[in-house]
């Protein structure tokens, strides 16, 4: 079952976790959903309303905006075994067979997240020994930005302040793709920076706290100045989230010109769709 409908004990057992927030917010929003929701069909238990709602998030695939599907209902969950890939065609989702195989049981991987898997499944894999591929720690920018300019960083897990508002410095890391939308449901519009495995996200940290620590006013000023040499050298071409994020770094460090020049060649050469 979906946390949302667990004991308040094994609820418990996701403190201190990314979940938490994101559960005790679901539980909030499913309390007034119910109450939407009985205007037009009557009475319903906060229990009965949490189980109906899981059985649809749990069921309800992410390809093509939703899709329920009954065929891939009968499929368990493998991270290492991933049999079935789907595709929309003609107004049809069609599955088929990544490979030949005979007779037997066919599996796909729900998700390479231990957070996606307990969130939207309710059970974490007992087969896998360790984290798993898509595994992240999540930092809120609204935590980074407190730490960053020398305020309390603590958050109460409840809160439901938890938006970024998008000003020039939020607008910059945007498009330098340092930060990204939340995917869990009830956080539209929270921005966080994602740190994978293997170091995946560090540079974006580091270049976000860096924006954020600097002086607002300067910040926008040195910003401008990139941009604007950027224009006068004809380079107008170049703006893309690389461009940016040295953009963003030359801002923070007042690296406008000749070091800034250098800073930008190296974000164009090292970097990428994907890279950090």
């Amino acid at each position: 079952p979906c946390p949302w409908t667990w004991a308040a004990d094994e609820v418990e057992l996701l403190r201190g976790t990314e979940l938490e927030t994101v559960v005790n917010l679901k539980l909030k929003r499913l309390a007034a959903e119910r109450r939407l929701v009985e205007r037009a069909v009557g009475p319903l238990t906060e229990a009965a309303y949490a189980r109906a709602c899981a059985v649809v998030a749990s069921h309800a695939n992410p390809w093509f905006g939703r899709a329920v599907v009954p065929f891939n209902c009968t499929l368990n969950h493998s991270v290492a075994r991933d049999d079935v890939v789907f595709e929309q065609r003609d107004g049809f989702l069609i599955g088929r067979s990544k490979r030949s195989r005979g007779p037997g049981e066919l599996f796909q991987c729900y998700a390479d997240a231990h957070a996606e898997l307990i969130y939207r499944y309710g059970f974490a894999p007992r087969d896998v020994d360790g984290a798993l591929p898509g595994d992240v720690v999540s930092i809120n920018l609204v935590d980074l930005g407190r730490v960053c300019r020398g305020g309390d960083a603590r958050v109460p897990t409840d809160a439901p302040i938890t938006r970024v508002t998008y000003g020039p410095v939020t607008k910059a890391l945007l498009a330098a793709t340092a930060v990204e939308a939340s995917p869990w449901d009830g956080l539209e519009g929270t921005l966080t920076i994602e740190l994978g495995l293997g170091g995946e996200g560090l540079g974006k940290l580091v270049g976000a706290a860096m924006a954020l620590g600097a002086n607002p006013a300067a910040f926008q000023t040195r910003l401008r100045a990139f941009d604007a040499a950027l224009t006068a050298a004809g380079r107008d071409f170049e703006r893309d989230e690389d461009t940016w994020a040295a953009g963003v770094v030359a801002a923070a460090t007042d690296l406008v010109g000749g070091d800034g020049d250098g800073l930008l060649a190296a974000a164009i050469t090292a970097g990428g769709p994907g890279r950090d």
